[in-house]
């Protein structure tokens, strides 16, 4: 037996086959393909071999002999020389050239996982980003708040404004023809939030009650109703009535109905507020520091990934994101990509970009996991079920029966050879 490495993350595994281990071969492969075929006057199965020889040729069990062979010697192999298999494997042999009477050779071409060499991965230098909080940004998000908590109250005078809420009519036509799901009565909509099709809330500002006008758009190119994609139409639309949003002052009583532990004044909540969207600013900075460290390190590291676990990758990308919309949204993957107007080789093409960062990236870290030796502690298994535990509402001994320990050690290795490669940053 001997072992190559072949391009591509591939092993080539060479047997040496006697006369003596051919024939036993042939012996099983008669046992399994005598089941296969009829011959006139036998029943299936009760051929005698020379029978079946005459019939279909001795080399009609070469292939099936060469299988078992493989089932035997394969699986030896692989953990003689400790592989580590990551797809299925191929039979690699040239029938016209070998003599199947004789001594011969077959071998085997699989997949494995591929060797890193790890470029530089402690003191990798990155710029960090700025994450201080704005008056501007904390007054936006109290705003937020307020609009949350408004009250929508009728606006008696004036004209249709930005941010005005719109009930009215509308019939869409195209060519002088109404087209369908171009129909509406007392349609309501908040002119400026972009509901509609480009154009058509701007041309409603000004409008005042009572008002009948009609207003010319063009759809999209890329409208997901191929009859009206970039064709212009007109929409003939009457305002039956205007209303405002009304703001809650920011008073002791608008703080308490928010209902926030601890924040009972403005201060208090002017603080809250702070402190929270700093948070959310730290944890984007963090992720985006991570990524941006994990990126550089991936493109000074040389590593070949073989295309099947590649491919397995992009598989569990699609199916992922399968999952999340139908979770999100209760679409089905062929209707969200109708939706948004997205082409099946794009899609595909964009989740093999991500699927292959994703997998890089893994496969980075764990070679760093196996350089610097990492290895979670008993301390840090008990922190994370806790932290599961607490999460999905369980004791701690469901927590550790539910979840592979496995996977817990696999999350906690990954996340301390990030945190090495983070405390080691040079950040300028």
């Amino acid at each position: 037996m001997a072992v190559e490495k072949l391009e591509g993350s591939k092993v080539k595994i060479t047997f040496d086959v006697t006369k003596e281990m051919f024939k036993d071969a042939l012996d099983k492969a008669f046992i399994v393909e005598k089941d296969k075929v009829s011959i006139k006057g036998f029943r299936k199965g009760q051929i005698t071999r020379a029978m079946y020889e005459k019939k279909f040729g001795v080399e009609s069990l070469y292939n099936e002999a060469l299988m078992t062979l493989a089932d035997e010697l394969y699986p030896k192999a692989v953990s003689e020389n400790n592989l580590m298999v990551v797809g299925q494997p191929e039979l690699d042999i040239d029938f016209a050239n070998v003599n199947f009477e004789e001594e011969f050779q077959f071998a085997i071409i699989v997949p494995v996982y591929p060797e890193v060499k790890l470029g530089k991965y402690k003191g990798v230098s990155a710029k960090a980003k700025d994450v201080a909080v704005t008056d501007e940004e904390v007054n936006k998000a109290i705003d937020d708040m307020r609009k949350k908590n408004s009250v929508i109250v009728p606006k008696e005078t004036g004209k249709l404004e930005n941010g005005d809420i719109a009930v009215f009519d509308f019939a869409g036509y195209k060519d002088g023809v109404a087209f369908p799901g171009g129909t509406a009565e007392n349609y309501e909509l908040e002119i400026g939030s972009g509901q509609f099709i480009p154009g058509f809330e701007d041309q409603m500002v000004g409008m005042e009650v009572n008002e009948e006008k009609t207003i010319n758009v063009t759809f999209p190119a890329e409208y997901h109703e191929a009859s009206l994609a970039g064709a212009p139409v007109e929409f003939k639309i009457k305002l039956h009535e205007m209303k405002i949003k009304e703001l809650p002052e920011v008073n002791e009583e608008f703080v308490k109905e928010l209902n926030i532990e601890g924040v009972n004044n403005k201060d208090e909540l002017t603080s809250y507020v702070l402190n929270d969207i700093k948070a959310k600013k730290e944890e984007n900075e963090q992720n985006r520091l991570v990524d941006e460290l994990i990126t550089k390190i991936c493109t000074e590291t040389a590593v070949e990934i073989p295309e099947a676990m590649i491919n397995n990758a992009v598989n569990d990308e699609i199916n992922e994101f399968s999952r999340n919309i139908q979770a999100q949204y209760n679409l089905k993957l062929e209707d969200f990509m109708k939706i948004t107007n997205t082409n099946e080789e794009d899609f595909k093409k964009n989740m093999s970009a991500r699927a292959v960062k994703r997998l890089t990236e893994t496969i980075v870290l764990e070679a760093i996991i196996k350089e610097e030796k990492i290895q979670a502690t008993e301390e840090d298994f008990e922190e994370m079920y806790q932290e599961i535990a607490t999460a999905n509402n369980v004791t701690i001994e469901v927590a550790k029966e539910k979840v592979n320990k496995l996977d817990v050690a696999f999350h906690l290795n990954i996340k301390k050879a990030i945190d090495l490669i983070v405390d080691s940053a040079e950040l300028v």
